[in-house]
């Protein structure tokens, strides 16, 4: 067995399941629209949301993140432009048994989310490991 690899490559299933976006900024709007693609039900949290997050298929709440945003969620976006924010966020997701995306710092979160192209049934994904694609 490879040591190098402690990463599971799965595809979940977010349909009906409440999905947390905290930060309503570019990475938490492209996270937020393909959780919402995929029939999640999401929550956008962040204290300022432009026009372009209001176009996703979200409940938007403008304010600060509060842990209880995240009773009943499966997974949880961490995508604010604060590391403490972001660490809060993924103590309250701990406590709740919550998957946790760090857009910030990948290996903080339980969670990566991959490229993917679809083409009818095929489904293609890659992941760099955390690092830079470019």
């Amino acid at each position: 067995m490879d040591e190098s690899v402690s990463d599971l490559p799965v595809m979940l299933s977010v349909r009906g399941r409440r999905c947390v976006v905290v930060g309503a900024g570019g990475v938490g709007v492209r996270r937020a629209k393909l959780l919402a693609e995929a029939g999640a039900q999401v929550v956008l949290i962040d204290p300022l949301i432009d026009t372009s997050a209001r176009q996703i298929d979200a409940e938007i709440r403008e304010r600060v993140f509060e842990p209880g945003d995240l009773d009943g969620a499966l997974l949880v976006v961490c995508a604010t432009d604060h590391a403490q924010v972001n660490e809060a966020i993924g103590r309250a997701a701990a406590e709740r048994g919550v998957l946790v995306n760090r857009a910030d710092e990948a290996s903080a979160g339980n969670l990566a989310f991959m490229t993917s192209h679809r083409d009818g049934p095929l489904t293609l994904a890659v992941h760099s490991g955390g690092a830079s694609a470019s």
